[in-house]
């Protein structure tokens, strides 16, 4: 039987033509990720669900079977949910109700070891498995697992090593080629996702830290969007953190040169005391004098409303900012003596 497959110009697999039957044209997303197949009048027939934050091809879920009725959705379908290995290779299908559908495990380079259950197409790290070829087809190159090599050169040239036809350089155990460029260590990118998400929960409860912490200011708040922000659309974490303790040390340095050049603190960073009396956030106090570090950060509560009042005081002057009639002090009942 005769198959008859045709490229885009950006080099994508764009249909399956099999010899006295349908033609199936495939819709991907931004990259090389197969979202839709469809039939030769372009009706839906299976949706895949990608990982996020995994190689090209990892697909979590799938709909199929969605042509049942006209004008149907992805949603109309059975799903089918995917389970992987370190390095991206298919091993197991689950139905919605937890039963197994499919088992899948193979040779080290992706051949068929063993094989129960529905047939499905990603398979061998997230690539797409041919029957009729039968070959893995990734982006750049098709590869054979019964003769362990691509079928043509690296495209990149010796990236991988001189052998330019070679699979991951001869390690499939831990590394994976997604769209048959680079081959890279698949465990680490797992790691690193892992890293990602960890960091970002950290940046998320952090903020929450800052707006629930009556003495934040307005700058806090605007750092801390900003830090979740480049958390989102950058590598790494903390950036929130970072931005935040950044400005309170350049204002440090700021008021060092002020002090040294004999000028009054524009700001002051309340930096002394220990526990609970130490302040670690920029407090725009007006200051005309002391070290910032006999600043020390009170909190009191008002014995008539309740209310929990936050003010600094200047241990060495006497000076306080941040509560507006003086006479109130005078009417706090102390939560934290002052060191």
């Amino acid at each position: 039987m005769a198959h008859t497959y045709t490229y885009g110009g950006d080099q994508k697999r764009r249909s399956r033509a099999v010899s006295g039957g349908d033609t199936i044209p495939y819709r991907y997303d931004r990259g090389w990720n197969v979202v839709n197949e469809e039939d030769g009048s372009g009706t839906l027939e299976t949706t895949y669900v990608h990982s996020p934050v995994r190689q090209i091809g990892t697909v979590l879920a799938t709909s199929s079977g969605s042509t049942a009725s006209s004008g149907s959705t992805a949603s109309s379908g059975t799903f089918a949910y995917y389970f992987q290995d370190a390095i991206g290779s298919t091993r197991g299908l689950w139905d919605d109700s937890g039963d197994r559908l499919g088992k899948y495990d193979y040779t080290p380079f992706g051949g068929k070891y063993s094989e129960h259950g529905e047939d499905i197409t990603r398979k061998f790290t997230g690539h797409d498995w041919d029957s009729e070829s039968p070959l893995y087809y990734t982006a750049y190159r098709y590869c054979s697992p019964d003769s362990n090599r691509w079928l043509t050169r690296d495209p990149l040239g010796m990236v991988d090593g001189p052998n330019v036809y070679a699979y991951v350089m001869g390690n499939p155990v831990t590394m994976a080629d997604p769209d048959g460029q680079l081959a890279f260590m698949a465990t680490l990118l797992a790691t690193w996702a892992a890293v990602e998400v960890a960091l970002l929960l950290y940046d998320l409860w952090d903020g929450y830290n800052v707006v629930a912490d009556p003495c934040s200011t307005w700058g806090d708040y605007g750092l801390v969007a900003l830090g979740i922000i480049m958390s989102l659309g950058l590598p790494g974490g903390g950036y929130g953190g970072i931005l935040r303790h950044g400005a309170r040390y350049s204002d440090d340095v700021l008021d060092g040169a002020r002090s040294l050049a004999g000028k009054p603190f524009r700001k002051t960073i309340a930096s002394g005391g220990s526990g609970p009396n130490r302040i670690h956030k920029i407090s725009t106090l007006q200051a005309h004098g002391g070290r910032a570090g006999d600043w020390r950060k009170k909190i009191g509560m008002d014995p008539d409303s309740g209310q929990e009042w936050h003010w600094y005081e200047n241990e060495a002057t006497g000076m306080v900012r941040g509560i507006k009639k003086q006479e109130r002090l005078n009417q706090m009942k102390w939560i934290w003596a002052s060191s």
